[in-house]
């Protein structure tokens, strides 16, 4: 019992660390840096032509999709592919913006053509393998 009395306050101090270190932080962020934050947002954003379906994930971790609508100074609206709703968000809540693989709405073309630069440069090489061929 001694032994326990006597370590009693090297047991408190431990303790105090064991507690400190392991103690939850908060991650503050500051008004400039979410406001820097927003305007880089909202110039992403602003590439984007109307109907382009975006996966958003906000600053709570939460996720949508769906379909861009109109931008305005502080917010944007999509309409949401889960329930045909229009959602209007603050710029300062996305915390990424994703471009999803298809486009929603009048005048929105997917062109995508992932094979179009190799097969033209394997028929260029081709061509020319003709050419030199030929001329022999």
């Amino acid at each position: 019992m001694k032994l326990y009395s006597s370590c009693k306050p090297i047991l408190g101090v431990i303790l105090a660390c064991f507690l400190t270190a392991y103690a939850p932080v908060c991650h503050a962020e500051s008004q400039a840096h979410i406001a820097k934050h927003a305007r880089k947002v909202e110039k992403k954003l602003a590439h984007y032509p109307a109907g382009t379906y975006l996966h958003l994930v906000f600053r709570d971790h939460s996720e949508t999709m769906g379909s861009l609508d109109a931008l305005s100074t502080a917010s944007f609206s999509i309409t949401n592919a889960d329930t045909n709703a229009r959602q209007s968000f603050r710029y300062a809540d996305v915390a990424r913006v994703e471009k999803g693989e298809t486009f929603i709405g009048e005048g929105s073309v997917h062109r995508h053509f992932p094979l179009l630069v190799p097969v033209l440069v394997a028929g260029g090489a081709a061509a020319a393998a003709a050419v030199v061929l030929a001329l022999r």
